[in-house]
């Protein structure tokens, strides 16, 4: 006489083939629940990506005005224009220049400020300051 298989189900329905209607609904959900959180964590890293790039962007942007301003006398700084140091992909870029003492005729030494504002990811407000002094001679 052969051995019969013995089977670890037992009961009425021990026959049956796959998955039953609750566990393909379980897989789905985990399935469900898994691509959204990979999803979201997706659109989290491109965010951030994004605003490392702006903001390399504007650090670029704000040591060009710096080379620039070097070579200005220091009475002129104030009024240097800054509109071809935008750069094209910052959103909403602006630049503007700070000097302290603001009346730069007498001054032998100045701190200038360049700042750079932009938009960021979710237009969100962004601002880098970059400070350096500079003297008359």
């Amino acid at each position: 006489m052969g051995a019969r298989p013995i089977s670890k189900r037992r009961g009425k329905f021990s026959n049956q083939k796959g998955l039953s209607l609750v566990e393909l609904m379980l897989s789905f959900g985990l399935f469900a629940l898994v691509a959204a959180a990979s999803v979201y964590g997706l659109i989290q890293a491109h965010h951030m990506s994004e605003d490392s790039r702006y903001r390399l962007l504007a650090v670029n942007a704000a040591r060009s005005v710096l080379e620039e301003i070097k070579e200005t006398p220091l009475q002129n700084v104030p009024n240097f224009n800054v509109s071809g140091f935008i750069p094209s992909d910052l959103p909403s870029g602006a630049i503007t220049i700070a000097t302290n003492p603001t009346s730069l005729a007498t001054a032998p030494v100045a701190t200038v400020t360049v700042t750079i504002s932009w938009a960021g990811a979710k237009n969100a407000a962004r601002q880098l300051q970059v400070t350096t002094m500079r003297s008359a001679f």
